[in-house]
């Protein structure tokens, strides 16, 4: 009887133990067919990622070639402009820049005037006599030339430079500020001097396209001082150990901004923000 029962205790023990190593094998499989998800659910994110990355890549070489396309056709259209414009300047005052006015046209058609009998007097912002009488035939001029090509003209600008030097002793810093006030108000005093050309002119042939000129002309015309931040120097595109042309760096300039420049200039801001 002793033995049956051993034999039963045995039986169950080894029947138990085989029920454990069961559920021990189960429980492995299963661990392993979770691991092997895990694994498979890493890898389809590791692929969706890569697809994502791969798309936003050839998104943005889309992007950057209809900038680069975009950017190629305003340029173009734009250098096809500033050249008929370039020569339109060239046709209406080449008999009087140099000579008479001591003027040139830069080929990016800013006229800059920097002829000495033209200057101001050391400190002044008042218009010289023979400036004022040169301005009376040029600008009138000057501003039917460009309203003729106002649908691409962002700004026209005055710009008033002076040179680095100072009537008293001052330093760097104190030398800037007052350069800075005395071009601007250089800048100013000759805005305010050719509107007054127009201005008077329209009033006596008022016309609906002279008001709309005018109009036009308070919207596109500024005056900026620039101090000596854009001196002129005595060597050509001279880039170290410069020397100061300080005569011509006392100058007044009529800068145009083209609508395309600022085109050109929105396209790369979105292109750095990665817009």
């Amino acid at each position: 009887m002793m033995v049956f029962l051993f034999i039963a205790v045995v039986f169950m023990e080894n029947t138990e133990k085989s029920k454990n190593d069961l559920v021990k094998v189960a429980e492995e499989a299963k661990n392993q067919a979770s691991y092997a998800e895990q694994n498979r659910l890493k890898a389809e994110n590791h692929r969706l990622i890569a697809d994502k990355n791969r798309l936003e890549a050839e998104k943005n070489r889309i992007i950057a070639e209809q900038s680069r396309k975009r950017m190629a056709e305003i340029a173009k259209l734009a250098e096809k402009s500033r050249k008929q414009l370039n020569d339109d300047l060239h046709l209406a005052f080449d008999q009087n820049l140099r000579r008479q006015w001591g003027a040139e046209i830069l080929p990016n058609n800013t006229i800059r005037f920097i002829a000495s009998d033209f200057q101001f007097e050391l400190g002044n912002s008042q218009l010289p006599i023979k400036f004022q009488n040169s301005l009376k035939i040029f600008f009138p001029k000057y501003i039917n030339i460009i309203y003729q090509y106002r649908n691409e003209v962002e700004a026209i600008r005055i710009e008033g430079h002076t040179s680095s030097e100072w009537k008293t002793s001052l330093d760097i810093t104190e030398s800037y500020r007052q350069n800075m006030k005395l071009s601007q108000s250089r800048a100013l005093e000759t805005l305010m001097f050719c509107y007054s050309l127009i201005n008077d002119r329209e009033r006596q042939f008022v016309n609906q396209q002279d008001t709309k000129k005018l109009a036009w002309l308070r919207e596109k015309l500024h005056a900026s001082g620039l101090a000596f931040s854009h001196p002129i120097f005595k060597q050509k595109n001279c880039k170290q150990r410069c020397v100061e042309d300080a005569v011509k760096s006392k100058r007044v300039e009529f800068k145009i901004v083209t609508k395309a420049e600022q085109k050109l200039y929105k396209i790369l801001e979105l292109q750095k923000r990665g817009i």
